[in-house]
């Protein structure tokens, strides 16, 4: 019999053991780091004037020649452990405030074979995204006719990619930060696979994948497939995208 929690720590040597194994053999492996952090953030868990949540802000301390293969690679890993916790705290019903973040440091107070976690709920104020009526937004000219067979287009309008448009191609796209998705984008605030966009009927609908930060049409949050029309605002996380059935 299969422990409750056995696929996320699958998840887990996937995630670290075979990418990052022949860096780490002399060393502390990642996998141990990530059950110490999955401890941490399980056991952490505080009671604060919004209730009982969980860290998200890790710092793993570590002896200097341990730290080195971290601190070279600390986006990748650092991300994909972040992840990784994020599967964990959905599985076991627990919140936190805002993204997870994963951090390693070099520690000369530490022993070779020993590392330390500060772990600490960290409260993110993200600013409110204030909604706009789409009446007020004009759709934007380009060149060429309405491709065939598209199901509709997202334009980005917040964030380093504003301007960017992306056909939606197939009829079941999927939106995140992970570069599997039909469209990338790219926020810490915006989940691995944070929605999908899917053709059901002639219509374009909009499912959040239980993500962290959510998904907002028209400034509220959704939690069941919601129709979109076109000119509808779209928030992944607080990445703010409009939904244009045709261009013009």
């Amino acid at each position: 019999m299969r422990r409750p929690f056995s696929k996320i720590e699958d998840s887990l040597e996937f995630i670290v053991e075979r990418p990052f194994s022949m860096l780490f053999r002399r060393s502390i492996q990642p996998a141990e780091v990530g059950k110490r952090l999955k401890r941490e953030l399980v056991s952490g868990s505080m009671v604060t004037v919004r209730g009982k949540v969980a860290p998200n802000d890790f710092l793993v301390r570590l002896e200097p020649g341990d730290a080195a293969p971290y601190l070279e690679h600390e986006n990748v890993l650092g991300d994909d452990l972040a992840d990784w916790l994020e599967e964990v705290a959905q599985a076991q019903n627990l919140t936190t405030l805002g993204v997870i973040r994963v951090r390693f440091e070099a520690d000369a107070s530490r022993r070779p074979g020993r590392f330390d976690i500060d772990a600490r709920v960290r409260d993110v104020e993200i600013a409110t995204v204030q909604y706009v009526d789409p009446g007020l937004t004009e759709p934007f000219a380009i060149s060429g006719r309405q491709e065939s067979g598209l199901g509709g287009y997202v334009e980005i309008c917040s964030g380093p990619s504003t301007g960017a448009v992306f056909p939606i191609r197939k009829q079941l796209s999927t939106v995140g930060r992970d570069l599997s998705n039909d469209l990338v984008i790219e926020n810490p605030e915006v989940s691995r696979v944070h929605a999908e966009l899917q053709m059901l009927a002639g219509a374009m609908t909009i499912t959040d994948r239980n993500s962290m930060n959510g998904t907002f049409v028209n400034g509220m949050r959704i939690s069941s497939p919601q129709i979109l029309d076109s000119g509808d605002q779209i928030i992944f996380g607080t990445t703010i995208c409009r939904y244009w059935r045709d261009l013009i």
